[in-house]
């Protein structure tokens, strides 16, 4: 062997790992005067977001139901269910430790031993091919990008520039993540977090998208497509991409095999099965569109009457409430039947509508808003969202609605009904 060649690697390596821990010190413990001013200046943006990664919820998504509880539309604008821990299936915590930080458990959340070997593998190929981020520095981007910033480009763009300024952010409050949650609570929410592509963001939306399951049923195969997802959603994206993303499945299974997650006989099976993608893949569908033909009025009115009662129409795609609603399914079937049967959808310039209102002691329930037309987009279709029940931009006299309420006054009064 030419010790001539090995002296010069090896010095090389070692003035490689004695770099690397300098700026994983200085990360961590920033000492000089340069760096000791810079962590004095993020300081306070540390301080003030690791508070709100604590103590805010992301985005979550809003269900309406009928008078049974049964959702009809759903509002939000990331498609997210929040879901604990223990309901997510163990293979897609296995998948994507195995993939993402195998050492997730052994860290606290900046890995000094991943940042020398992908500073070690970046220097040999002369190019940025490996990361180091653990997988809480990972959620502490995806949290700045898609819930502080999310309606902000520009701080998009900051939350992901590569900078030291950034990467000492975000591994700082990261540290401070792993002071304050068990490592179950931050993998618990790095999944309930991380986008899959489109508006599909945490674990249990991406189950029902993609596989039209739940979390807590995912099975090998499955859980390793999603977890190869979360690299590059766009990229990874198993409809517009399958070889990709079949490809990317399954690493992650080797991966797993690795990790001694499983066994080889068992993750070949599992590798020579096809992504068994549920069909349609979509997420559920946002807004009174979402609700259907025959709810959509209903819950078109719902939306209106909250926003004009105070409530802001982002805080509801956002607050992951649950509304439940007076809606009447059986009434509101035979309602639309009645209403077409008068008027079909096709006839021109004619909307039929009925709203059914159910008197009670303290407040009267809206059972029932429909019209000849149906709600929605398509044209084409008769459809429409103008909200013909409730719309009251062309108002109409009363005409002969009079009549009722001043007969009911007469008969009150004792005056017969033959009297002229």
């Amino acid at each position: 062997m030419d010790r001539k060649r090995i002296v010069p690697c090896v010095g090389k390596l070692a003035g490689l790992c004695l770099l690397a821990g300098v700026l994983l010190a200085g990360l961590l413990f920033p000492a000089t005067a340069t760096m000791g001013a810079l962590s004095n200046k993020l300081s306070d943006q540390v301080d003030s977001t690791l508070a709100m990664m604590l103590n805010t919820e992301p985005p979550l998504m809003t269900t309406v139901t009928d008078k049974d509880g049964t959702p009809i539309a759903y509002l939000y604008d990331q498609y997210r269910v929040r879901t604990p821990p223990d309901k997510i299936s163990p293979h897609m915590k296995d998948a994507l430790l195995a993939i993402e930080d195998r050492r997730f458990y052994d860290h606290h959340g900046v890995d000094g031993l991943a940042t020398l070997r992908a500073a070690a593998r970046n220097n040999a190929s002369g190019s940025v091919e490996q990361g180091a981020s653990t997988l809480t520095q990972q959620y502490v981007k995806n949290y700045l990008v898609h819930v502080l910033a999310r309606t902000d480009k520009d701080a998009q763009h900051a939350a992901q520039e590569q900078s030291l300024t950034r990467k000492l952010r975000e591994a700082r409050i990261a540290v401070g993540l792993e002071t304050a949650l068990s490592k179950d609570e931050i993998l618990g929410r790095y999944l309930d977090l991380v986008p899959f592509g489109s508006t599909i963001f945490g674990v249990a939306a991406a189950a029902q998208a993609y596989f039209g399951t739940t979390p807590d049923k995912l099975t090998v195969p499955q859980a390793a497509m999603l977890a190869g997802m979360v690299n590059s959603p766009t990229a990874l994206d198993p409809e517009a991409r399958p070889d990709k993303a079949l490809q990317r499945r399954n690493l992650v299974i080797d991966a797993m095999v690795a990790g001694e997650k499983l066994t080889r006989d068992v993750a070949d099976r599992h590798k020579a099965t096809p992504l068994g993608l549920h069909e349609p893949v979509r997420p559920l569908r946002t807004g009174c569109v979402g609700a259907g033909p025959s709810y959509g009025f209903f819950c078109s009115f719902l939306v209106e009457y909250l926003t004009e009662s105070g409530f802001n129409l982002e805080e509801l795609k956002i607050g992951g409430y649950r509304l439940e609603t007076t809606l009447d399914p059986k009434i509101t079937e035979h309602a639309k039947k009645a209403v077409e049967a008068q008027a079909p959808k096709n006839t021109p310039g004619v909307a039929n509508t009925m709203a059914v209102v159910r008197p009670g002691k303290d407040a009267h329930e809206v059972v029932a808003l429909v019209a000849n037309r149906d709600y929605g987009l398509k044209k084409e279709e008769f459809q429409t969202q103008f909200d013909l029940p409730s719309g009251v931009e062309n108002k109409f006299g009363t005409g002969s609605v009079y009549k009722v309420f001043t007969a009911a006054a007469a008969l009150e009064k004792g005056i017969g009904i033959d009297t002229v």
